[in-house]
């Protein structure tokens, strides 16, 4: 069981199975031409491993300047839809709150990206 607030879209057995995967995260907020070239790229860059994209919701903005958080250009629903439309075999949604913007920059990585999922590419 995981201690880390967030849910999987797409395929559920991406995520604590040890399955290798190749990542992308962002906001993903509007899944603009910029998003779907990064999603393009992932699956150039994959070697045909199953793709994830991982996301936030609320936008870290709302976390971390709340009087002047970002707009959602998109509902989170339509972002998902999205992201699994380009081919993206799962988006898990973090929940981004007060906890979750003090992890350091290493233990995002140690603690949070390399103990829940399989990482081959990122």
């Amino acid at each position: 069981m995981s201690d880390w607030d967030f849910s999987v879209h797409g395929r559920q057995d991406l995520v604590g199975s040890r399955l290798p995967v190749a990542l992308t995260v962002g906001n993903f907020d509007g899944v603009h031409l910029g998003h779907r070239r990064v999603i393009q790229t992932l699956k150039e860059f994959s070697d045909g491993l199953p793709l994830l994209a991982l996301t936030f919701d609320p936008h870290p903005s709302h976390v971390l300047f709340p009087s002047n958080g970002k707009p959602s250009v998109i509902p989170l629903s339509e972002r998902i839809h999205l992201l699994l439309e380009l081919g993206v075999d799962a988006v898990v949604v973090q929940r981004f709150d007060d906890t979750f913007a003090q992890l350091s920059a290493d233990d995002f990585i140690s603690k949070y990206l390399l103990q829940e999922f399989s990482l081959k590419k990122a």
